[in-house]
């Protein structure tokens, strides 16, 4: 059988295609600001998060789920691709990656999911996000902002008075830590760079075995 999948390569993987997948977002110029965070870290106007399932040199398989802030379900589907023949031919390592074809659909399919919203939930998300993430280390103080619905969705309640002084500390609080996070992405970017070719030299392998199996 083909070689078994140690676990310190799995995790290594698995930033390396988060950041994979966050530049590829980036580049449609249809998303803000997009960053890599820790499992069940932070706040977020929409989390996307994965399983791999299977990732070799021939054949990928994630399972991917987008929510917003408020519990909505933006997509929940599995993406499945197989590399051809050419992917591997050339010796750059700028080459594209063999499986860009399901970073670019799980970039553009919340999109769909983001188009059918109505008139002012995506500020309502925002403010919802915003108000969670105040209300994470001063529960009592923000409590009433939020209430939860017959569908079990988050929604807003009412809004802190303009200029309230425990908000404009939460979102000061909420820049710093985006600051930090957005440093933590840089070392994962860094990471992404030196995995790029020993990564590749990876999969090229794996693929010739895969396949041979």
């Amino acid at each position: 059988t083909p070689a078994a999948v140690c676990p310190e390569l799995r995790r290594a993987e698995s930033r390396f295609q988060e950041i994979e997948l966050m530049e590829t977002r980036q580049s449609t110029g249809e998303w803000g600001a997009i960053r890599v965070l820790p499992a069940g870290h932070g706040t977020t106007d929409l989390r996307v998060s994965g399983t791999i399932l299977h990732s070799t040199g021939l054949k990928l398989a994630l399972d991917i789920r987008a929510v917003d802030a408020r519990g909505k379900v933006w997509l929940e589907r599995r993406y499945r691709a197989e590399a051809d023949d050419f992917a591997y031919m050339s010796t750059e390592v700028e080459q594209s990656d063999p499986f860009q074809s399901v970073y670019n659909e799980i970039s553009n399919d919340p999109l769909e999911a983001r188009q059918k919203l109505r008139a002012g939930e995506e500020q309502e998300l925002r403010q919802v996000s915003r108000l969670q993430f105040a209300a994470a280390p001063a529960p009592e103080p923000f409590s009433d902002y939020l209430m939860t619905d017959k569908k079990g969705l988050t929604r807003v309640k009412r809004l802190p008075a303009r200029g309230d002084p425990m908000m404009a500390r939460a979102d000061n609080i909420r820049a710093s830590e985006n600051l930090f996070i957005d440093t933590l992405d840089q070392n994962y970017a860094a990471f992404f760079l030196r995995m790029e070719e020993p990564y590749s030299s990876w999969r090229a392998y794996t693929y010739e075995e895969e396949k041979a199996y």
